[in-house]
């Protein structure tokens, strides 16, 4: 007999901690993917001086205008992701109870119009139990269509 409530008990218990690792994961990637849409959706180019594509640890800076000014800038600072606007960090876009353990920009140009893929990989940790995931989405960019 306690065998089996010391059982429920662990079961229930491993049960809390995947659903609230899982609802702050999705929240921040939510309020993440929210926020770097609509800059990139609403940006006019991309600042590749400025942006670092392609690897794993990747930077992202938008213009708003066609002489390059008022650059909007995503990047990972130790372990959240940051946006600043014209180099004055606003602050962090990912909960503190998140690690963004890679950030990936690329950028697609077909003449036409520019996509960018946002690809991150993150982790909660709650006592010893370690929730991990990998979101992706893309974007166009205003300039573009």
């Amino acid at each position: 007999m306690i065998f089996v409530v010391f059982s429920t008990i662990s079961v229930t218990r491993n049960a809390y901690r995947t659903v609230k690792a899982t609802r702050i994961m999705h929240a921040s990637a939510l309020s993440l993917f929210d926020r770097i849409g609509n800059e990139v959706r609403s940006a006019y180019d991309i600042n590749l001086a400025n942006s670092s594509l392609a690897n794993d640890s990747g930077s992202l800076a938008l213009t708003k205008d066609n002489g390059g000014a008022n650059e909007t800038k995503f990047y990972i600072d130790t372990g959240v992701v940051v946006v600043s606007d014209d180099s004055i960090p606003e602050g962090s876009l990912t909960s503190a109870e998140m690690t963004i353990n890679s950030l990936r920009f690329d950028v697609y140009d077909n003449t036409l119009s520019k996509l960018v893929s946002v690809v991150f990989n993150a982790s909660v940790s709650i006592g010893d139990y370690t929730y991990n995931k990998e979101f992706r989405n893309s974007y166009v960019l205003r300039g573009g269509y």
